[in-house]
């Protein structure tokens, strides 16, 4: 997209009818991938006026970037869990998929080193879970970038058994009293 708001000449000599035309401009990166201070070569641009056939215009090359597309992940999930005193978070990996490739873009989610961590150890329902270790891989993953991934799942409260206590045997006395 080019701003021709500002758009001038420059050069033109006082007195002469030139215009610069800027209708049919358009620009073009050098190559679809992201990247800084890519090229963007303008065409499109014509001159009008009496004294116009007296001049040519340079060609026009610019400088913009290209920001890595945001994907989000879909299809995983945390499991609830019973206290146990971390953060650990176990995960369900198997439909993991990627929202927002371009069309034709050979973009793969690797999976491999994902980690899933509750925001604290303590009993709760619908916890945040942060997902980390999410990569991208193929020929154009570089062109992307993973949206960050809070699931959410509950940590339960922890049984306790209790040991060591006895009771003991009595005779019959009516009552469901125990020593």
């Amino acid at each position: 997209t080019l701003n021709l708001e500002a758009a001038a000449l420059e050069g033109v000599v006082d007195g002469d009818d030139v215009l610069l035309v800027t209708a049919e401009a358009v620009g073009a990166f050098a190559d679809a991938d992201a990247g800084e201070d890519k090229p963007v070569t303008v065409t499109g641009l014509s001159l009008s006026g009496d004294e116009s056939a007296n001049y040519t215009l340079a060609e026009l090359v610019l400088a913009a970037d290209i920001t890595a597309k945001t994907l989000s992940v879909t299809g995983i999930t945390a499991e609830n869990k019973v206290y146990d005193g971390t953060t650990d978070a176990t995960l369900n990996l198997e439909a993991a998929a990627l929202d927002g490739v371009v069309d034709g873009d050979d973009v793969v989610l690797v999976t491999a080193e994902a980690v899933g961590a509750f925001a604290d150890a303590d009993v709760g329902e619908d916890k945040p879970v942060t997902v980390t270790g999410l990569s991208l891989s193929g020929a154009q993953s570089a062109n992307y970038t993973l949206a960050e991934l809070v699931l959410a799942a509950d940590i339960t409260v922890k049984t306790l058994s209790v040991t060591g206590i006895t009771a003991e045997n009595k005779v019959y006395d009516g009552t469901t009293d125990a020593t």
